[in-house]
């Protein structure tokens, strides 16, 4: 004990030498007028003495280095001091917390599925590569190994699979892949620099047929190699159409393009139409075979845009009209296993088991629009895709253009049956491919807003769990989510069956039932893109030029506060005690003063504040918007300060305010907090994906990205101090 004690007494005669400026680097005061909870921290310190010289170094939470570096405020920049009798003491934060997937919400655009010879599934995404199973898809993994995006975009679009003996192909835009471990790794096949998007591959003996269907600059047609190294052209006939499907039957190849299908023999020199459209347009959508049968899925356009299904017993030479009642407009997907033949067509599944002459609906379960994908394992487990293309719902804009986007939502499922069709359950577990445009939190839970979807995560559970509404799911669709005065208000469009439109209006979420409670539609609001609640004050803005519209719990309809012109669509709203203001696609914002028209184009240079999040602490006030990012006032808002060093290179795509504690997510999918006591940004990483959206719950920080959410824990950093 006394040997200790003389050893601390020494130690701490040697910490009074340390210079004051460095000693407040990791310890400094607080001020007993701060407004902010006040909270001591008892660190581990480990306090080695040694004589060499560093310099003062900052690692922070995810991984990336970061030199302490001032962001012009009053406090002068550390740095190493030179004097020969002056200490030098080395800081590290560190973190052993990394970004995480959290396990959904699972699903995502899916373009195609394949089942190889062994029963291995995969599926081709529109951005995200392929997505493999080996349990008949109770769960499914990334399987991108080896596969490289060639756009600017890095996304990976997969196209179409084929099976050759013991190796899988892949179209994966623009280039071919080959796999000879069931899916697991791939390799590059060359291929002409020409080709552009293959939408087919067909094997007749050891020879290679791709299809090529023609974007920009590329040129169609279908191509052949024996070697896998040089190719040859095969488009005499075909005239250049952009070819959609692509099978064989026997050793007679078979297209199916944008104006009919085309045939053509082992002893043909060239192609000939087998299908081909008198004055009007026959698309063909899908092609199958069984045993010698031929079966052709098509968009009719001189027959009421019908879909219609055709099967052939001699190679295309004649035809039968075998479709089932109320197909839609077209037959996305055909599947044959033994003598059972599947179709599938806008939201429904039809199943013939006497080579087509009857059939009988199959889409108990279904609940979205089915997809080109259909595959048939066996006569009774079949699986199918479903995807979403609703154009107004995902909205993307930014504050530094003029322009609004409004995207197409790639969003779907996986359904799997095992009795024949009876009933559907989806099966998509693992495909993270979801995009999460807004996250909220409220009580126990947080919620995912895909654009047209609402999931939730319920106390810090690993399963995401979609709202349903309990009687017709199907008839929702969901523009913007808000949550305010403890509940979760959903800005959404009901179909009408009446006139065949969708109906605006305010749901509120029931968590009891998980479904949601119609507050108030109008038949005069198509489609919601913003809200903002006051109290019991609901203010939405439309889209296509409909205007503002206002309503108070209690009222028999809503209010149109005007702003009503062709054309225009707000993408923003917010209200004061007086005034109304307005953003438009344009960036034009306008206002309605004493909630009273007419709205007057707002000229005020920082009027575009008032739709950013803000905050007083320490009587300072902080404004973070996507516009400016970080901004600070200590003299009530007469001046103001930009705090934007080390993330003014990057566009900010979403802010977050939880507490004091600032987040801003970026372009560049890069994501900061800012740290009041040093005032500067530190990163908290990179993700693989855009940040769309943030969120603070239970001590994580959760991402909203362009493949599902991501999390990372919010820890107080153990300081670890070395003194040389």
């Amino acid at each position: 004990p006394w040997a200790v004690s003389a050893a601390s007494a020494i130690l701490a005669i040697m910490l009074m030498g340390i210079g004051v400026e460095n000693h407040l680097r990791f310890q400094q005061p607080y001020s007993l007028d701060a407004t902010s909870e006040s909270m001591i921290e008892i660190v581990d310190a480990q306090l080695v003495l040694d004589v060499p010289t560093k310099l003062i170094t900052w690692k922070q939470v995810g991984g990336t280095n970061v030199s302490g570096i001032n962001s012009g405020t009053d406090h002068e920049q550390n740095t190493a001091l030179t004097a020969a009798d002056e200490k030098i003491v080395t800081v590290s934060i560190e973190s052993k917390q990394e970004w995480k997937q959290t396990n959904g919400p699972s699903g995502g655009n899916i373009n195609s599925l394949f089942a190889t010879t062994e029963g291995i599934l995969l599926a081709g995404t529109g951005f995200h590569g392929v997505f493999r199973s080996t349990d008949l898809g109770a769960s499914w993994s990334a399987a991108n190994s080896g596969l490289s995006p060639t756009n600017k975009s890095k996304r990976l679009h997969v196209k179409t699979f084929s099976q050759n003996g013991d190796t899988i192909y892949a179209s994966v835009h623009p280039s071919l892949y080959a796999s000879i471990d069931s899916g697991k790794t791939w390799s590059l096949v060359p291929t002409p620099p020409q080709i552009d998007t293959i939408s087919g591959i067909v094997f007749v003996g050891n020879r290679i047929y791709i299809s090529v269907h023609p974007e920009g600059r590329g040129i169609g047609g279908i191509w052949y190699s024996d070697d896998e190294k040089s190719w040859m052209q095969l488009n005499e006939g075909l005239k250049d159409l952009r070819i959609r499907k692509f099978a064989k039957i026997g050793t007679t190849l078979v297209v199916g393009t944008e104006n009919g299908a085309y045939r053509k023999k082992a002893t043909d020199n060239s192609w000939h139409p087998i299908m081909q459209p008198s004055s009007t347009g026959i698309r063909v959508d899908s092609i199958a075979v069984m045993d010698n049968l031929l079966y052709i899925g098509l968009y009719n356009e001189k027959d009421n845009n019908s879909g219609e299904i055709f099967r052939s017993d001699d190679e295309g030479d004649s035809w039968t009209l075998i479709s089932p009642k109320d197909t839609g407009s077209t037959i996305k997907g055909l599947a044959v296993s033994e003598s059972t033949l599947y179709a599938s067509s806008g939201g429904s599944v039809f199943r013939s088991d006497d080579r087509g002459d009857s059939w009988i609906p199959v889409n108990k379960g279904i609940i979205d629009k089915a997809g080109s994908g259909l595959v048939a394992i066996s006569p009774d487990t079949v699986f199918v895709n479903t995807n979403h293309q609703i154009p107004w719902l995902h909205i993307t804009n930014s504050d530094l253009s003029a322009m609004t986007i409004f995207d197409q939502t790639g969003e779907g499922s996986i359904f799997r049956t095992t009795n024949g069709g009876n009933s559907w359950t989806e099966a998509n577990t693992g495909i993270m491919t979801t995009s999460i445009v807004d996250l909220e939190v409220l009580g126990d839970r947080i919620y995912a807003f895909t654009g047209n979807r609402l999931f939730y995560r319920a106390n810090g559970g690993e399963t995401w769990r979609r709202i349903e509404d309990i009687h017709e799911p199907f008839l929702y669709r969901f523009s913007s989510i808000t949550a305010m005065n403890g509940k979760l208000y959903v800005g959404a469009a009901r179909y009408d069956r009446s006139n065949g439109e969708y109906v605006g209006g305010v749901f509120q979420l029931d968590e009891k039932n998980n479904a949601l409670i119609e507050i108030k539609t109008d038949r005069d609001m198509n489609a919601i893109t913003s809200m903002h609640i006051v109290g019991t004050t609901f203010y939405v803005g439309t889209t296509h030029g409909q205007g503002v519209f206002l309503w108070n719990e209690g009222w028999d309809s809503w209010l149109n506060l005007g702003l009503v012109d062709q054309g225009i669509d707000i993408m923003e709203i917010t209200a004061s005690e007086s005034n109304v203001y307005a953003r438009t696609q344009h960036g034009k914002i306008y206002i309605m003063k004493n909630h009273e028209e007419p709205w007057e184009l707002n000229k005020e240079a920082n009027v575009h504040r008032r739709f950013a999040q803000s905050i007083k602490i320490d009587n300072k006030n902080y404004i973070l918007s996507k516009r400016e990012g970080l901004i600070r006032s200590v003299d009530d808002g007469n001046s103001w300060t930009k705090l934007n060093d080390g993330i003014e290179h990057e566009q900010i795509s979403t802010v977050e305010i939880d507490g004091t504690d600032f987040y801003i997510g970026t372009t560049q999918n890069d994501i900061y907090k800012w740290n009041h006591k040093d005032e500067m940004w530190v990163k908290l990483g990179s993700l693989s994906h855009p940040v769309q959206s943030l969120a603070v719950m239970d001590g994580f920080l959760y991402a909203g990205t362009g493949a599902g959410v991501h999390r990372i824990q919010i820890e107080t950093e153990t300081v670890s101090v070395d003194i040389k």
